[in-house]
């Protein structure tokens, strides 16, 4: 692979986590205002893919810069 191809992996990873956390949140607020929690699960699963697709979007300024 090259570097472009790096470039379009690492960002299209770093896209699907930011989407996945904005949709977890998103189902969660809706789980919250019909039960009146939110789940620790919910929260732990939102973290996580917002911190992975920081971890890509470093990876993806990183490989740039090396390029």
């Amino acid at each position: 692979m090259n570097g472009i191809d790096w470039s379009l992996l690492l960002g299209v990873l770093t896209l699907v986590c930011w989407l996945g956390a904005g949709l977890t949140t998103l189902f969660g607020t809706t789980h919250a205002i019909r039960y009146g929690d939110i789940g620790r699960t919910n929260e732990a699963v939102t973290f996580a893919l917002s911190c992975a697709g920081v971890v890509f979007a470093v990876l993806l300024v990183t490989e740039i810069a090396l390029l």
